[in-house]
């Protein structure tokens, strides 16, 4: 029998969860599986224990379970994600594969993967560049929102591979990585639906208007 190298994916989001990031680990999934035994490292939901049985027949998942944590504080979910991030990593560590594709909706998943593993090959997948949208308004902010730029640099640097889902995420990088290195994989509808709903003229409204987005949801925290 051939030798399949394996790709491990680790990430916060997998299925039954339901959300963007799910769908696209999925997309990750059924594109590497074609050619390489696929692992999964992932969370479970919020609270929840393990899953009794993988989401999908033959697919080998570890899971580590997710506590229930509030999310509207940037110090306790910042510290819960860094938590759960070296959780993560450890589990993954656990595992030989080829090649590691380690998700970024968590921005401290990289840099505490590094920790246990830090001459794995790796391919990032960011979702979000988070760190660029930190609020910078006192000089403490600045100062924190700069050492975690470093970080996440010096991270992103070890890469083999960074995909972003947006151009403008993809300029940002490019002023201080290598352009050579970051590829850009659109997520979510197509450019031809997009359109469609792009070029819809706003109704004449006196209500409260909501807007719905499209898009990556640190640059909708920015502009906001």
């Amino acid at each position: 029998m051939t030798h399949r190298p394996t790709v491990q994916i680790i990430t916060p989001n997998f299925l039954p969860e339901n959300n963007a990031g799910t769908e696209r680990m999925l997309s990750l999934y059924k594109t590497f599986s074609r050619k390489f035994d696929v692992q999964i490292v992932s969370l479970t939901k919020k609270g929840e224990k393990k899953p009794a049985n993988s989401p999908i027949p033959g697919l080998n998942i570890r899971w580590v379970e997710q506590g229930q944590y509030s999310g509207t504080s940037f110090l306790i979910r910042g510290f819960y994600e860094l938590w759960f991030s070296l959780k993560l990593s450890f589990e993954a560590s656990k595992t030989p594969a080829e090649l590691r594709i380690i998700s970024l909706p968590f921005m401290f998943l990289l840099p505490a993967f590094l920790v246990w593993m830090p001459h794995a090959r790796i391919i990032a997948d960011i979702r979000d560049i988070v760190w660029e949208y930190l609020d910078d308004s006192t000089p403490w902010q600045r100062l924190t929102k700069r050492i975690i730029r470093w970080v996440m640099v010096n991270s992103l640097q070890r890469c083999e591979l960074i995909v972003v889902t947006n151009e403008a995420e993809k300029a940002t990088l490019e002023k201080v990585l290598p352009a050579q290195q970051i590829m850009l994989v659109s997520n979510g509808i197509s450019r031809c639906r997009y359109a469609a709903v792009a070029d819809l003229t706003p109704p004449e409204y006196s209500g409260v208007l909501k807007v719905l987005v499209c898009g990556n949801i640190g640059k909708v925290l920015e502009i906001g």
